[in-house]
């Protein structure tokens, strides 16, 4: 059995529409908004920005296989 912490992005949207949807479930998708940007900014891969912005706040769901 394998444990995880994941995102899943829809086939239709971005790494950013993501988050915001995925943090939008927590009211929280300001906040990981503005890390998703930041990480970007930094230079991140979208997707690994969007699963740290997600992390930073919790917001990412657990996954059992």
């Amino acid at each position: 059995m394998t444990v995880g912490l994941i995102v899943r992005r829809n086939p239709d949207e971005s790494w950013r529409e993501c988050v915001q949807r995925v943090a939008g479930k927590q009211g929280l998708e300001i906040e990981c908004l503005a890390n998703f940007d930041d990480y970007v900014a930094a230079g991140r891969e979208q997707d690994r920005a969007a699963w740290m912005a997600l992390y930073d706040w919790d917001c990412l769901d657990l996954a059992v296989e």
